[in-house]
């Protein structure tokens, strides 16, 4: 087998242990000259077996896989496929190649495969070029110089690889480029390749850091050997340009001006770099040429000064000694060829486009006895010129062997482990050193802010607060420093912490509401969220959501948090979910919200004050109060119904009487002696009217323009509204009534009195100060009087209105699905809706509005049922948008029940009657649905 290796490299490797060797090729694979992949892919022994060959054959130290080789003449498939093939060789996910592509239009680009065990690739980049630009020291690029004048351009862009060899570290980090300057071998294209040797040459120069080891590679196809200006700019030898590139530089001061090495000069060191093809100089065999002159078919492996390593044993990658090669001696004498670097299949004496299996070639007698065998090889790389059928490439493959020198002391490895590593507050840890190599300091960083050095390799450390903490330890020696650090190594297990506590807040019923929490102490943490005082079922997040909020929601949320270590119990956070939503005009408050608007049933809305009635009876008032219409006597508790005017207040009480409050300077909070069962009410700006169960009406209060002469006949009334100082009627035959001033308050006639002509079928009204409304059945809108804000411009489009309200210059329009319509005056923002939905409810002041939205819909309570001759009636709180239907059956076991009436709600009280309650018994039931 091989033998041992030379004395200088043993002793140049003596403190490197780990020193290997790494096999690097520069090969021309041409697989674009056959326009496919067929010589990698195909049935016959091609590429890859040249390549395997190359791994078995004994140059330099040993034999072994090859661990990098740069490829020209690429198609976009020919990396891929050459893994494939080589993986299949060498086994599973071995080698691979670099991806980063060639930005260049020009074809054929170049790329490299890799071994993955001994290397990887830090980073790639193409280089400029098609243009022949130059890098200065300044970042800025210049055209190139091109001797005879016009320079042919550039169509490929030379790449760079930083490659670090596994297990080693970054000062054994080298430079490759890989390039193939021109696709022809004409050699009317130096000028090109001297574009892109100054281009390869000034970006290792101004690009790369100081004292980086670079090896040129690639397919330079030079043809007048070292008098070519593109050589010339690789090594560093004076050109005709006049570019002085021997300066001082730390990558290439050399005062001798060889800066890149070329193993053809066999001189030690060398000197220069004399190529002349000389019958003594044997430097075809190199090149793979014919012997006679040497033309442009020409692959090359360039280092620089570091890289070679004859100045350089201070560590990185260099090119390695092999003084004695018993395979090759008769061919390459080692006084002219000292390093492990040839050709592969050529001797030298084999001229280009001839077999390589002449009698006279030796190269490859160590394969006679492997797999490939060397007939196998000699196959594989035969040549026969570009353009033509061939089996192999038309290059010769350039293989390097070198070996990565760790120079000085070794670096020592940091190692360390900590016990407890996890445990509750305070955590005492003591932290072991475990490292390797010469240490004389540890630095410890304990990740909570504390740090320390010391000689020792053990140290203890005490973490009072919660949390997961990274540690790391920094060792030191002759040789270096190494940092080891392990994230999260310390968990310090704490009991929860509510950092931020739920929030009270005040929704308005169909709204969403939300409430969250904020927690520390040792993952995990549990939540369980309560409802006055009770868990939740299923609320076990961080926050916890109603959506929508309804009034049965109403009260108190709290969530506990839990972990091992133990539990925290939040504050209690109030929800109040109103009924009601007011806007517009605040200059009274009368559209401030209260948190005891809840269970809300009904609304109003006076000119600047805001009523609204409670499921059990109660009245709030707020707003405008200098008459006291927002002082609720006591009588008027359980009430039944609710009225606002201009400056005063009315209620109906469950005996079905009436209540006034407020200003009185027209009588209309004197209610009439005995006005009997009232079922509905209604307040003008100074005057106030009743609806009697019988059907009737009564009005008083200011009579100024005729708003309280209750037209003679009026019968079969069901509702009743009062405008500005107007009144209105609406009878069970869908017929409206209206009666009292006719202008607005500049005297102009606008008629809010005068019904127009042939409106019917009508199911509800509305009065606002100068202006009337009325709800058809079939959803359509009348409106009429005072226009002069547009508040009877009822909006085109506009259906499925069941209610309306009429306010000092504006309308409101309540729809079957919940949401609510609005125009006229805007002076102060009160037609501009809220986003609600679910409205049941609405009523309109001076400038103001409300919205009743549906919470918890009450309970339907039956009110004041009476038998009065053959008549039943019933009296209940409707809701807008509900439909309500009295039903009977004669004998309470039957299970069927008949219906009497279907009506809709119109958000006040609503008599139900059976006009033939004649059997001998009858039971009812009233529905809302």
């Amino acid at each position: 087998m091989r033998k041992a290796f030379a004395a200088g490299l043993i002793a140049m490797c003596a403190l490197a242990a780990q020193a290997k060797i790494l096999r690097i090729v520069s090969y021309n694979i041409d697989c674009a000259d056959q326009g496919s992949d067929n010589n990698i892919t195909g049935s016959a022994h091609t590429l890859p077996t040249v390549v395997q060959g190359i791994g078995l054959h004994h140059i330099g130290p040993n034999a072994q896989p090859i661990d990098v080789m740069g490829c020209e003449e690429l198609q976009s498939t020919t990396l891929s496929n050459f893994v494939v093939q080589l993986n299949n060789i060498y086994g599973a996910g071995k080698y691979a190649f670099d991806p980063t592509a060639d930005p260049n239009t020009g074809g054929g680009p170049d790329g490299i495969i890799y071994n993955t065990q001994t290397i990887q690739v830090v980073s790639a980049r193409a280089l400029r070029t098609g243009d022949t630009v130059l890098l200065q020291s300044n970042g800025t690029y210049v055209a190139a110089h091109n001797v005879g004048g016009g320079v042919n351009g550039v169509t490929r862009a030379p790449m760079v690889y930083l490659l670090r060899p596994i297990g080693f570290g970054t000062t054994n980090d080298f430079y490759m480029y890989v390039s193939h300057a021109r696709s022809t071998s004409d050699n009317s294209v130096g000028d090109a390749r001297y574009a892109e040797a100054q281009e390869v040459r000034s970006d290792a120069k101004y690009n790369l850091p100081a004292g980086s080891h670079i090896l040129y590679s690639g397919d330079w196809n030079l043809f007048n050997g070292s008098n070519e200006n593109a050589y010339k700019c690789l090594t560093g030898q004076s050109t005709s340009d006049a570019i002085n590139w021997a300066d001082n530089s730390a990558i290439w001061g050399n005062s001798r001006q060889t800066q890149a090495y070329d193993p053809t000069s066999k001189t030690v060191p060398p000197t220069t770099t004399t190529w002349t093809n000389g019958v003594g100089d044997n430097a075809t065999y190199l090149y793979g040429d014919s012997t006679g002159t040497l033309d442009s078919r020409i692959d090359i492996q360039l280092m620089n000064a570091p890289m070679f390593g004859v100045y350089n044993s201070q560590g990185g990658v260099q090119i390695a000694p092999d003084t004695s090669d018993p395979f090759d001696t008769s061919n390459f004498p080692s006084s002219k060829y000292g390093y492990a670097f040839e050709v592969f299949g050529n001797n030298g004496s084999t001229p280009r486009s001839s077999s390589v299996t002449s009698s006279f070639n030796h190269s490859l007698d160590d394969l006679n006895f492997t797999t490939p065998s060397a007939p196998t090889v000699y196959s594989d790389i035969l040549l026969t010129g570009s353009g033509s059928t061939f089996t192999g490439s038309d290059h010769y493959p350039v293989v390097g062997d070198y070996v990565i020198v760790l120079g000085g002391a070794v670096a020592p490895v940091a190692s360390f482990s900590g016990s407890p590593t996890n445990g509750p507050a305070p955590l005492s840890v003591t932290f072991s050193d475990t490292s390797s190599g010469s240490i004389t300091n540890h630095f410890w960083s304990f990740g909570d802010g504390v740090t320390t050095n010391i000689a020792s390799t053990n140290v203890a450390h005490s973490y009072t607060n919660g949390g997961s903490f990274t540690v790391t330890e920094v060792v030191s020696g002759p040789g270096g420093s190494s940092t080891n650090s392990k994230a999260a190594y310390i968990t310090v297990l704490v009991p929860p912490t509510i950092t931020t506590q739920p929030h009270s807040q005040t929704n308005t019923a169909g709204q969403n509401a939300t409430f969250s929490v904020v927690a520390t102490g040792s993952a995990p943490l549990g939540y369980q969220w309560r409802f006055n005082n009770s868990n939740i079922p299923g609320a076990t997040n961080t926050s916890f959501s109603l959506t929508p909020a309804q009034g049965s929601n109403y009260g108190s949320y709290s969530v506990v948090v839990t972990n091992g270590q133990g539990f925290a119990v939040s504050s209690n956070a109030l929800l109040a979910v109103l009924s009601s939503a007011a806007w517009g005009d605040d200059s009274w408050g009368q559209t401030n919200a209260i948190a005891s608007l809840t269970n809300v049933v009904a609304i109003a809305a006076g000119a600047w004050h805001s009523m609204a009635l409670r499921a059990d009876g109660s009245i709030l008032a707020w707003g405008d109060d200098v008459n006291g219409q927002c002082d609720v006597p006591a009588g008027a508790a359980n009430s039944l119904a609710i009225a606002a005017g201009g400056y005063h207040s009315m209620a109906i009480r469950s005996d079905w009487s009436v209540v006034a409050w407020g200003n009185n300077d027209y009588g209309q909070t004197n209610v009439p002696g005995a006005p009997g069962q009232v079922i509905g009410i209604s307040a003008g700006t100074w005057h106030s009217l009743a609806l009697r169960r019988d059907g009737t009406v009564i009005a008083w209060g200011d009579n100024t323009f005729g708003q309280c002469n209750v037209p003679v006949g009026l019968s079969n009334v069901v509702a009743v509204a009062a405008g500005g100082n107007h009144s209105m009627a609406l009878s069970a035959d869908g017929t409206v009534s209206a009666w009292g001033e006719n202008t607005n308050d500049g005297g102009m006639f606008t008629g809010q009195s005068i019904v127009p002509v042939g409106l019917s079928n009508v199911v509800a009204i509305g009065a606002g100060k100068y202006h009337s409304l009325a709800v058809r059945a079939d959803g359509s809108l009348a409106a009429w009087g005072d226009d002069s804000q547009g508040q009877t411009d009822v909006p085109a489009g506009l259906s499925n209105v069941v209610a309306v309200a009429g306010g000092g210059a504006h309308t409101l329009a309540l729809k079957q699905d919940g949401t609510l319509a609005a125009w006229g005056s805007d002076a102060n923002h009160q037609i501009e809706l809220p986003t609600l939905g679910n409205v049941i409810g609405l009523a309109a002041g001076e400038a103001h509005s409300m919205a009743l939205v549906a919470g918890n819909v009450p309970v339907l309570q039956l009110l004041s049922p009476a038998l009065q001759g053959s008549s039943f009636s019933v009296l209940a709180q409707s809701l807008y948008r509900k439909t309500y239907s009295l039903d009977f059956k004669s004998v309470i076991t039957d299970v069927n029940w008949m219906a009497l009436a279907t009506n809709s709600g119109n958000g006040a009280l609503k008599l139900f009657t059976d006009p033939t309650a004649t059997a001998p018994q009858k039971f009812y039931r009233l529905r809302q649905f």
